[in-house]
């Protein structure tokens, strides 16, 4: 974990300040062929459960991962967080799995109704009852939202307005949701620092990478941007971790304090 931000601090509000998540692993005694320091048995089996298959996408891992994750962000006053993730429906699926969450106040809601009510006032009846309105108005009303190029323009409109009000405490998006909307936020999450470029899979550029991570930082709310790498599976550890390095343009390495 190390400060990022050195190179951009002439193109964002705020300095970013990158943290690398990683999900309780000892990477050693499950991917090496040999560890330089012995290891008791029970860490091993923790070990070895923490990166069974459960825990290596499994739908319950990743919500309660989720759940955790925002608490600890909420705890520490590092809301709101847009998570940038590389596909609609990983998009979708992270909103699903914090359907027990509910972010937001009885006033908040209030607002958030009203304020969808209006925008959707020139819709016809029956849109208004679409499938997709219906469920981001449920996630909109906790604090919790998508956007992505799958939604309606409406949609993405309003997801929008609400985010920078202050209403939503929690976004998944895709990276298109930094480079056409004006939203800083105080906390960006990389759900992953892989996607696929139409080709192939590949680690994000280091200009892909600072034009998301430079959401982080609202101009005269927040004194700095967080910046989280989250690593769900320990084998990702070291690429992930070279490449926000190579990102950020700092040596890494140097051990920081966890949130």
């Amino acid at each position: 974990m190390g400060s990022g931000g050195d190179t951009a601090r002439d193109h964002i509000p705020s300095p970013l300040v990158s943290f690398l998540c990683v999900s309780g692993l000892i990477p050693g005694c499950r991917f090496s062929q040999s560890c330089p320091l012995p290891l008791f048995p029970a860490a091993v089996a923790a070990a070895n459960r923490a990166c069974g298959p459960r825990a290596q996408g499994g739908f319950r891992s990743e919500r309660q991962q989720l759940l955790g994750l925002v608490g600890v962000l909420g705890k520490k006053a590092m809301l709101p967080v847009a998570v940038f993730c590389f596909s609609k429906k990983r998009c979708d699926s992270c909103a699903d799995a914090l359907s027990s969450l509910d972010l937001s106040t009885g006033s908040e809601k209030a607002a958030v109704h009203a304020f969808v009510e209006r925008c959707l006032a020139r819709l016809k009846e029956g849109d208004r009852q679409l499938p997709q309105i219906l469920r981001l108005r449920d996630l909109m009303r906790r604090g919790i939202a998508v956007h992505h190029a799958g939604l309606l323009p409406i949609m993405k409109e309003v997801v929008e307005m609400l985010f920078c009000q202050g209403y939503i405490k929690v976004l998944f998006c895709t990276e298109t949701f930094a480079m056409g909307v004006n939203a800083p936020t105080r906390t960006v999450v990389f759900h992953s620092l892989r996607k696929h470029d139409g080709k192939n899979f590949r680690y994000l550029l280091p200009g892909e990478y600072t034009q998301m991570a430079g959401r982080a930082g609202r101009r005269g709310l927040d004194a700095v941007g967080h910046v989280l790498l989250v690593c769900w599976d320990g084998r990702e550890l070291y690429g992930e971790k070279r490449a926000a390095v190579h990102a950020d343009g700092s040596r890494g390495g140097e051990a920081g304090e966890p949130i």
